[in-house]
């Protein structure tokens, strides 16, 4: 569990430097 946790919230912050997809993160991983 802890590692999908992991993976999702990498995802996040990879994602975090697109605008368009930072509003479509998910609220439990936010973008620093």
């Amino acid at each position: 569990m802890i590692i999908i946790i992991m993976i999702m919230w990498s995802r996040e912050l990879a994602f975090s430097k697109s605008p368009m997809l930072k509003r479509n993160s998910l609220p439990m991983f936010p973008s620093f």
